[in-house]
């Protein structure tokens, strides 16, 4: 009897060893098989992508999209497989952005209540034709896109603002004002590859979040309209800041075009560009990536709140005046904090814009800045 059982037990444990043998072989051949096809069909899909990859990173997954958008980059720091690839996203019911019908309208000089402001965010006035959506993370809070995510920001590679760069990240200059945690919009702009310099008041150590920091810096200085300290009393900590200017002069990356130029300071983006856009040095900037704030709003009286937009609504057309276009928006959204027009409408108040600059189409315009020691690309020049 114990033999019996013996071999019993012994036979079930063969038969267990022999299914997964089985199984082992079918995962092969199924796999293999996969492989094959996939290099019949694609010729060698795998050796053609290395090469393309060397010249451009994102040549062979950017076409024109008429406006569409497209993810680049990781969505997290988990190691999703999902996200090493580019892919379209589904559709954003807040997302607004230019068509090839866009054209410039002259916006009133004057708003005629609150809610007209955030009816401005959401005219586009320009078309890029190649928008890629970089960046961002998933947030586990009400806060953020629609998707849940937060740190992206979408980015124009139309060929006259010089985007996507050769393999040198040298020929290509991008600013990251307001990082803390979040880097995962400077990790997919250095994959572009550009250089990356990044600004925050507070040190958290953003270089440790690159397996490679290669042309990639921190410098723990604000952005402001002048050269000043700043005491924030939440922290009781005093903080160097500087103006754009000062930042190149001090990083030593003058007389170079600023391909990107991305800002998110938490509201004092509004002081920076009320002095920003009246300076010459605006004209070497590409584009904008900006996240607007108006929470202050939700603090303040009735019959303060339409000074108050109106104040950043002039801001927002001084930059139309420079040339810089806005060609796409869309909310950040806060549910726990959303502005109650009187006319009844609700409207989120954080939110994410892009600007062109359209002068950078121009040919003469850029000869002008080549004559001025900026080495940008002449558009009908590869």
């Amino acid at each position: 009897m114990l033999r019996f059982r013996s071999l019993k037990k012994r036979s079930k444990y063969l038969t267990g060893v022999y299914f997964l043998v089985a199984l082992s072989l079918w995962h092969y051949v199924r796999e293999g098989g996969r492989g094959r096809r996939g290099e019949e069909e694609g010729g060698g899909r795998g050796g053609e992508m290395e090469e393309r990859s060397y010249k451009y990173p994102w040549s062979g997954v950017l076409e024109d999209d008429y406006a569409e958008f497209r993810v680049l980059g990781p969505i997290s720091a988990a190691p999703i497989l999902s996200s090493h690839y580019v892919f379209r996203p589904p559709p954003r019911r807040n997302l607004v952005t230019g068509t090839s019908s866009t054209h410039r309208t002259p916006s009133d000089q004057h708003l005629t209540t609150p809610r007209d402001y955030f009816l401005h965010l959401k005219k586009p006035q320009f078309w890029c034709r190649k928008l890629a959506m970089l960046g961002g993370s998933l947030t586990c809070s009400p806060y953020g896109d629609e998707q849940g995510r937060d740190g992206n920001k979408l980015v124009c590679l139309d060929p006259p603002l010089d985007l996507p760069p050769g393999p040198d990240a040298r020929q290509c200059l991008t600013l990251s004002f307001g990082t803390q945690k979040e880097v995962s919009f400077d990790k997919a702009v250095q994959g572009l590859p550009c250089e990356v310099h990044m600004f925050d008041v507070l040190d958290y150590k953003p270089l440790a979040r690159f397996e490679n920091p290669r042309h990639v810096y921190f410098h723990q200085v604000g952005l402001a309209h002048n050269k000043r300290k700043n005491f924030y009393m939440n922290l009781n900590e005093t903080f160097s800041m500087d103006t754009l200017v000062g930042h190149l002069i001090a990083n030593n990356i003058t007389y170079r075009p600023v391909h990107i130029l991305k800002v998110d300071i938490e509201g004092d983006e509004w002081e920076v560009f009320e002095h920003l856009a009246k300076e010459p040095i605006l004209d070497i900037v590409g584009q904008i990536a900006v996240e607007v704030h108006v929470e202050e709003i939700l603090k303040l009286r009735t019959e303060e709140i339409f000074g108050y937009l109106q104040r950043r609504y002039d801001i927002l057309r001084s930059l139309e005046t420079r040339g810089f276009l806005p060609v796409a928006y869309w909310d950040n959204i806060q549910l726990d904090s959303r502005y109650h027009a009187p006319e009844g409408s609700q409207h989120d108040v954080c939110g994410e814009l892009l600007y062109v600059n359209t002068k950078w189409y121009n040919d003469t315009f850029k000869r002008t800045l080549r004559e001025s020691g900026i080495p940008v690309k002449l558009n009908a020049v590869t």
